[in-house]
């Protein structure tokens, strides 16, 4: 789709918590709006990518699942 942005970094600064078995302490970029979260994400058993995207506490913000592309 050419109407999506390419190159846009999206999540960055994930560091790997052992502990837990995900990334924590990162952030991520709405592309459309230029708003800025802070960021965590679960690689899950299927494959698919959770990423949780929340301002201030981790329980109100919005989760979304990411497939990679080959």
């Amino acid at each position: 789709d050419s109407t999506k942005p390419k190159g846009y970094v999206i999540l960055e600064n994930l560091q790997f918590d052992d502990d837990n078995n995900s990334w924590e302490n990162g952030r991520i970029h709405d592309p459309r709006s230029g708003s800025q979260y802070k960021a965590a994400a679960k690689l899950k058993e299927d494959g698919m990518l959770e990423v949780l995207g929340y301002k201030g506490i981790k329980i109100i913000g919005s989760k979304r699942s990411f497939r990679r592309v080959k």
